[in-house]
């Protein structure tokens, strides 16, 4: 049975899934390779082994002749997978050979049918590469319409993949008041290295770094962040240069280590923030981003000094998510799950092709799969009505987070000259650059943020320091947590005088702080307070003596 996939058709999961994947993963697929090789040694006459796309019939002996001298310890690690495997290296089949087939799907030529042994087989079965036209494992062909099923577990992947993310983020905005009925359009950018929306589990949306332009009606434009659950919508700036500031000190949303250059994978976010698309076409042009992702660093993989080296790489690099076998367990039909399994691991497709030794044509292969994978993957509707939990706006679960604070005082401290800094510090007001920094540390919602501004002056800051605690000496200071406001109060009137936030280890930060100490810069600065001011009898005064004051820490940690 042969059958033909149009390249953006194959379902491809990131390279570690695999090798660190369930155990199941790798049972299936080794229990598929075993039977296949087996049955293949158990009769000269299979014709079903593999398929071998190569530079030609005649080509054949002196390719595999040039491989085997290419690499001298290749027949000697051949020998040793098949033993172990309980297969006679020196065993006989038949393996059905293709031609190099075009990129548009023609073969060049027809297939033949070449006696060798299974070491042979081994060996030889990287010569050019695979191909998407694809056979069916000898194990399966008695399973009804196979190309169905695997068209079915194909499907399924792009549901699980998609659909439900696109309705959970669709909940997520309603609750913000956007109507994707009206005339909306969405921009999602997929910025996450590792996203396991290709083959991670069949439910739920999982570790995700998505990046929404929500425009309705009016122009109004909307950006949001949905970081790890897809319910979660926080507002970031509409800037291209100010979104791009809020990315940096926000990597933790994105990726799961620190960046080492930031720069680089976020430049999709300048290019892309001018486009609109719909919700289904964004969830689609980030799953072929993704593609592109995990193809892209494979590159030099594929470029592998030997076809073998090639082979083994691509092979624990890429491989199928099993859904319909995860679909199976979930209805408790175990035969139909063990039979998705081996269709799945057998009929493995790795969508590269070569022209001669070492010319992969990648590029034009990761086009092909993100267009094919966004066509295969569009979204005909979205469900609406269905209740979901409110919306946690800029993600309460970071309150109080120490990391979050520190990072963002170290950007607003070396680049106070950014957009970021000068808009986070607009007006001059200590306080109010205070409550944006909360803002944008997503430590206080914005609509926590906008009644703060409103509410804070000078002679008000009740609520500026609602859960305040005077501070008398530094030891005690030194203590206190990162992200904590600050304010000083000024005996004699009571008024607000200045205010900072701590960045902990006795440090805090702020603007304008030359009214404490004129040596101190106007704009964001980090100060030593245990040190940097003069502390006497449970207040601290300023520099010039002038003002002698309070210091509050609101919602102060000791300990």
């Amino acid at each position: 049975m042969t059958f033909d996939h149009d390249v953006g058709n194959l379902r491809i999961g990131p390279g570690n899934a695999m090798a660190r994947g369930s155990w199941v993963n790798r049972l299936l697929f080794a229990a598929a390779l075993i039977h296949v090789l087996q049955h293949a040694a158990a009769q000269e006459s299979a014709q079903h082994l593999t398929e071998l796309p190569v530079c030609g019939p005649d080509g054949l002996s002196s390719v595999l002749q040039e491989m085997i001298e290419d690499t001298p310890q290749r027949p000697t690690v051949s020998d040793r997978l098949l033993k172990k495997a309980n297969i006679d290296p020196d065993s006989n089949c038949t393996v059905i050979v293709y031609p190099v087939n075009r990129l548009d799907g023609r073969q060049q030529s027809a297939p033949q049918q070449v006696q060798m042994t299974c070491r042979q087989a081994h060996l030889e079965k990287d010569v050019a590469g695979w191909v998407a036209q694809r056979r069916v494992a000898p194990a399966l062909e008695g399973i009804a319409s196979a190309k169905e099923v695997f068209d079915r577990g194909f499907n399924l992947h792009l549901n699980y993949s998609t659909s439900a993310i696109a309705r959970t983020l669709e909940e997520a905005y309603k609750e913000k008041n956007v109507d994707l009925q009206s005339d909306t359009s969405i921009l999602s950018i997929c910025v996450s290295r590792k996203d396991p929306m290709l083959a991670g589990a069949p439910v739920g949306c999982g570790h995700l770094g998505h990046l929404h332009r929500v425009t309705t009606t009016g122009e109004a434009q909307h950006y949001a962040i949905v970081p790890n659950q897809c319910n979660e919508v926080q507002s970031v700036p509409n800037d291209p240069d100010e979104l791009i500031d809020w990315i940096k000190i926000n990597w933790h949303l994105f990726f799961r280590a620190p960046l080492i250059d930031p720069d680089g994978p976020l430049q999709v976010v300048v290019e892309m923030v001018k486009e609109g698309l719909t919700l289904a076409d964004a969830i689609n042009e980030s799953a072929g981003r993704i593609v592109n992702d995990v193809l892209s660093p494979m590159r030099a993989i594929f470029e592998a000094p030997t076809s073998f080296e090639t082979w083994t790489h691509v092979l624990n690099d890429l491989t199928f998510p099993l859904y319909g076998t995860l679909r199976a367990l979930e209805k408790g039909d175990y035969e139909e799950a063990v039979l998705s399994g081996i269709f799945d691991a057998a009929t493995l497709v790795i969508p590269v092709a070569r022209a001669g030794r070492g010319g992969w044509l990648m590029i034009k292969l990761g086009k092909k799969l993100s267009a094919g994978l966004s066509k295969a993957a569009k979204l005909k509707h979205l469900r609406h009505g269905r209740k979901f939990t409110k919306v946690v706006v800029n993600s309460q679960r970071i309150a109080g987070n120490n990391n979050v604070a520190e990072r963002l005082a170290k950007y607003l401290v070396e680049n106070n000259t950014s957009k970021l800094a000068r808009n986070m510090s607009q007006g001059g007001v200590c306080w109010d650059a205070i409550i944006s920094f909360q803002k944008e540390a997503g430590m206080i919602s914005p609509t926590t943020a906008q009644r703060l501004h409103r509410a804070t002056r000078a002679s008000k800051f009740d609520e500026f320091l609602k859960s305040g605690r005077q501070i008398a000496t530094p030891a005690e200071f030194s203590k206190t947590a990162a992200g904590q406001r600050i304010g000083f109060v000024d005996v004699s009137d009571n008024t607000l005088k200045h205010a900072m936030i701590t960045i902990g280890d006795g440090k805090a930060i702020g603007v304008n702080n030359g009214f404490l100490n004129p040596k101190f810069s106007p704009g964001w600065a980090s100060i030593d307070l245990r040190k940097d001011l003069t502390w006497r009898n449970g207040l601290v005064h300023s520099k010039d003596g002038g003002a002698h004051m309070r210091l509050i820490v609101d919602g102060v940690s000791i300990g």
